[in-house]
């Protein structure tokens, strides 16, 4: 787990309880509520930038990553090796002119070499199979 996730880690168990050890998805209420705190920041961050206030900017950017790393932890989540597996299928972007090509709104498009990231294969590579088994459950459900 990287730092700042610990110190969100360390928030928690001071102020909301223990967070799951294995990757789960939580319950209703948990994921309502990760979902509010997110969108919250996300709009306080928007309003920062935009009124052109960089120091409130940083604070809550800080906030968000902040939120994002709580509901990692929140749903049992050691962000890292999953961070590491999407930077390394994002760094698979450049086309084979060597280029990087965007689109009309400047996000970087995936070239047919494309390589997409292996979540599940970080997963297998933990040795988890609660997210796994609930994501397979629901799929039975359908």
């Amino acid at each position: 787990m990287n730092a700042m996730q610990a110190k969100v880690k360390e928030f928690h168990a001071k102020f909301m309880g223990t967070d799951p050890d294995q990757p789960t998805i939580p319950d209703e209420d948990v994921q309502k509520l990760r979902l509010r705190l997110i969108d919250e920041e996300i709009r306080e961050f928007a309003e920062a930038s935009a009124s052109g206030d960089l120091p409130a900017a940083i604070k809550e950017l800080c906030d968000l990553l902040y939120v994002v790393l709580g509901t990692a932890n929140a749903y049992g989540i050691d962000i890292e090796p999953f961070f590491d597996e999407v930077h390394r299928s994002n760094m698979s972007k450049p086309w084979n002119d060597g280029a990087s090509h965007k689109d009309p709104f400047g996000k970087v498009l995936k070239p047919p070499t494309y390589s997409p990231a292996n979540i599940e294969g970080v997963l297998a590579g933990s040795s988890v199979d609660v997210l796994l088994s609930k994501k397979e459950s629901r799929a039975d459900a359908v």
